[in-house]
């Protein structure tokens, strides 16, 4: 896939506890550009009241 987004880095509280490290890394898609080959059914979506949110699996909780 080609994109000229670029992937931001994150220090925020949340995402350090969400993903137990000093920083986290993410590029924000256009859902119409983004597309799960397997295993969507196994995800569970957490939406914060500020309206970020993440998934996580529900077999060993790992976040994405």
């Amino acid at each position: 896939m080609k994109t000229n987004r670029k992937v931001r880095p994150c220090h925020c509280s949340r995402c350090r506890k969400a993903f137990s490290a000093p920083a986290s890394a993410y590029v924000l898609v256009k859902p119409a550009e983004f597309k799960w080959l397997a295993g969507e059914e196994l995800l569970t979506a957490y939406v914060g009241e500020k309206g970020a949110g993440l998934l996580f699996w529900q077999i060993c909780g790992s976040t994405l």
